[in-house]
């Protein structure tokens, strides 16, 4: 039986994917609902009469690219007006099915990237990781699935595209990760690393004057909210930020010292693959997204 399971591993594992997949397809069919959650009020519904109100093309430009606290969601924005312009209106459970086809997307780049021989395992992971029901919140929101997921999809497009030598893709996914969620800037750094990786210096240093010039305007204008530590508060202690940042790293654990531990083993990995030079058989983009996570 174990000389066989060997044999056919890499055929079970595609045919893992492929169930995993299709009971996330069916979960969505089940659960999603045609109708508005939490920011969905905000930053899709009411976008159609926010831009008809708006009585020229540059008012409306401008505020598709505005902030909205800390983010710029004209990705999100131009859903809803887009949505609102088909037949019978916006339908919530089609843009959550959008989001999650990028989520999918960002998944198979990244998957691409590895040797043949290693895919089937690299998938099965994927699949594993990212049809996950801890990650119903996201799964089951519009805007959490095209923004969260989103910026994901357009990161690696951007990624990709570099790796390919596509610039006009490349740059126009990295404007859309950007324009997507603040999280979208730190593909400008993965595209550093990329570059920097595969000995395209010239590129490295146009990417990182460019990046540098992207966060240095993007958050012009903003004002920190009532009741949130400013981002100098928050510098100034190192501890709980490290502690959040390493929470957010391993969030898929559901308790706070479960995804703090996570977190560190994450990074333990990454301390592992930099120390022993193991990173040189690790694909390049898979390098470059590691740092974008």
């Amino acid at each position: 039986v174990s000389a066989w399971l060997r044999t056919h591993a890499d055929l079970l594992s595609w045919i893992a994917v492929a169930a995993l997949l299709v009971v996330h397809a069916t979960r969505l069919t089940r659960f999603a609902v045609d109708w508005p959650f939490h920011d969905d009020f905000t930053q899709i519904l009411a976008i159609p009469g926010h831009l008809g109100a708006l009585s020229t093309f540059a008012e409306r430009l401008q505020y598709l690219f505005s902030l909205s606290i800390e983010h710029r969601i004209a990705t999100l924005r131009l859903a809803g007006w887009l949505g609102s312009l088909a037949p019978g209106g916006l339908d919530f459970r089609l843009l959550i099915a959008i989001g999650n086809g990028l989520l999918a997307v960002a998944a198979a780049i990244l998957v691409l990237q590895f040797p043949r021989s290693q895919r089937p395992v690299a998938a099965l992971v994927a699949a594993l990781l990212l049809t996950s029901v801890t990650h119903h919140g996201a799964q089951y929101w519009a805007t959490a699935a095209l923004q969260h997921f989103g910026v994901c999809a357009y990161a690696m497009a951007a990624l990709l595209g570099i790796e390919r030598r596509h610039a006009v893709v490349a740059v126009a996914a990295a404007f859309a990760a950007a324009f997507t969620a603040a999280n979208g800037l730190m593909v400008a750094p993965a595209a550093v690393l990329l570059l920097v990786l595969t000995r395209r210096r010239r590129e490295a240093l146009a990417w990182t004057l460019a990046g540098g010039a992207l966060f240095a305007v993007y958050f012009i204008g903003y004002e920190t909210p009532e009741g949130r530590m400013s981002t100098l508060d928050v510098l100034r202690e190192p501890i709980p930020l490290v502690a959040f940042g390493l929470a957010t790293l391993g969030g898929i654990g559901d308790a706070n010292a479960v995804a703090v531990s996570i977190g560190i083993a994450i990074v333990l990995c990454w301390l592992g693959l930099a120390v022993t030079g193991t990173w040189r058989r690790v694909p390049p983009v898979a390098m470059a997204a590691m740092l974008f996570v």
